[in-house]
């Protein structure tokens, strides 16, 4: 834990810079340590030039493609959308996008909920999918050794339902919170196509605009704007996680029962636990 301790700004004010809109911190998605705020604070001038560089890159990308931002509500995503507002881009983004699994934990929801009210412009053009088929029915045939589950899960449940709607809006541009310091396979994506790409599969132009961010930079970031954080990260930092490597996912995504971050989940969310177990009962011999 290092003697860092969470700031909880309660009723503290802080204003987006174009949006001209004021709002109320709300104390649970707004959970800075104290090496945020300083690095914020001492490296301030340094992240908004990194902001900018991100700013230019989506405005590039607005000019000539219909553009969907990926929102997860992770730390990664929310500073792109905040990016966006704070730049006078979101009225350019043609679709904001959150891919809703079908099980998802109650801080998700909620920080769902405390985003839609706090940036309202996004709402004429945020879209929450759901899934094609019960997710249940692909953790229920997970074995812990076959990644095929995995791959119909992603599939059916999430992959099937964003393209449908890439197709309504005519999307053929995505801005995706990838960043290279969070696995060995983003790195080598990165290498081998860079920031900006075109995916087959998506039928799109990606763009990574923080690619190359780190962490301690996203978090510093977050605390100097006041861009609401999921609660998942101050959970993890007290349980003494490390809130870095903390993913903001489906509390039931299989790669995580297949690696045994489902210790974490049972840790982080042991109501919602308990209620996988009642109808997956495999799921409590994984941890």
């Amino acid at each position: 834990m290092g003697g860092q301790r969470i700031v909880l700004l309660a009723g503290a004010m802080f204003q987006y810079a174009d949006a001209g809109q004021y709002h109320t911190m709300n104390p649970i998605y707004h959970q800075y340590l104290d090496t945020d705020q300083y690095m914020g604070q001492s490296v301030g001038r340094f992240l908004n030039k990194m902001a900018e560089a991100a700013a230019k890159k989506i405005a590039a990308l607005c000019q000539t493609h219909r553009v969907s931002l990926a929102l997860s509500f992770g730390k990664d995503s929310m500073t792109l959308l905040h990016i966006c507002h704070r730049f006078n881009l979101i009225d350019h983004i043609s679709l904001i996008m959150w891919n809703n699994s079908g099980i998802e934990s109650h801080d998700t929801l909620g920080m769902r909920d405390y985003v839609l009210s706090v940036y309202p412009e996004m709402r004429s053009r945020y879209v929450e999918t759901v899934p094609a088929s019960d997710p249940y029915e692909y953790l229920a045939a997970f074995d812990g050794g076959s990644l095929k589950p995995l791959s119909a899960f992603v599939s059916n449940c999430l992959e099937k339902t964003r393209w449908d709607k890439f197709d309504e809006y005519e999307i053929d541009g995505v801005i995706l919170g990838l960043r290279k310091q969070e696995s060995l396979v983003r790195l080598k994506n990165y290498r081998l196509r860079g920031e900006r790409y075109y995916n087959k599969r998506e039928e799109a132009v990606i763009i990574t605009p923080l690619i190359n961010w780190g962490v301690e930079h996203i978090f510093a970031y977050a605390a100097s704007e006041g861009i609401p954080l999921h609660p998942i990260y101050g959970r993890s930092h007290r349980l003494g996680f490390d809130r870095g490597m903390t993913r903001v996912n489906t509390l039931a995504s299989l790669d995580m029962a297949r690696y045994g971050a489902m210790v974490h989940v049972k840790m982080l969310y042991p109501d919602e636990f308990r209620q996988m177990c009642d109808r997956i009962p495999m799921i409590a011999n994984m941890v």
